[in-house]
């Protein structure tokens, strides 16, 4: 179980970082870990927990949003969504990072060390063609596509959750007036929870009137 959800995992397109921006600033603590192991020597406090932390990243070149909304918690998001109808392949990436129990502590000016507690999940759609984009967007309740055939080629979903238990240790090797250089590291056990993947090499859809869908696949992984 463990040694397919690791192949797995190399499969997936990692394409972010766990909040990027705030884990690179000298006040990101325990939360820079994960971006920078050697940033917990230069922690700007003595003892840095963290409770609960959620970061989440979507991607995609499936859906745009307009001019017009402006606000981010406006429920009417996909009243302003528009699709990206350009020819090309969409492809969707989904990144969750919950940092659950951890903590930083500064020895001294020179040392540091850490536990960090990890949920991550990534999901990626990758080669999705512009017909099939439409036709989920619109729940398959658009008329047009009724009789017609759907293709989409070299298509491949993929998915992997797993906990992340780490501890870390992070050290100054060399300071002089504002130069120095610091390392540091995070010995990680995983934990695979869930994973899946599926991939065609050319399939085939198409609606009937009298409710039934019609699919063909060729080489369904």
């Amino acid at each position: 179980m463990l040694l397919s959800f690791l192949c797995l995992l190399l499969s997936v397109v990692v394409r972010g970082q766990y909040m990027e921006g705030y884990a690179t600033s000298n006040y990101a603590g325990v939360n820079g870990v994960s971006y920078n192991p050697s940033s917990v020597v230069d922690s700007r406090t003595k003892l840095d927990i963290n409770f609960f932390t959620v970061s989440a990243t979507l991607d995609n070149t499936f859906l745009g949003i307009t001019k017009n909304w402006v606000n981010p918690r406006d429920s009417t998001l996909f009243e302003y969504a528009v699709l990206n109808n350009d020819g090309e392949l969409d492809n969707v990436f989904i990144n969750v990072d919950l940092l659950g129990p951890s903590f930083l502590f500064t020895l001294n000016e020179k040392q540091s060390i850490g536990f960090t507690s990890q949920f991550r999940s990534l999901t990626n759609f990758e080669n999705v063609s512009e017909g099939f984009s439409n036709l989920y967007y619109s729940n398959l309740h658009n008329p047009s596509f009724l009789g017609d055939q759907i293709t989409t080629d070299n298509t491949s979903f993929e998915h992997a959750t797993w906990n992340e238990y780490g501890i870390v240790y992070g050290q100054e090797m060399y300071k002089k007036n504002n130069h120095w250089v610091s390392v540091g590291g995070r010995l990680k056990f995983i934990q695979g929870l869930q994973a899946a993947a599926i991939s065609f090499d050319n399939l085939n859809l198409e609606l009937n009137s009298d409710s039934t869908v019609q699919v063909n696949g060729q080489n369904v992984e």
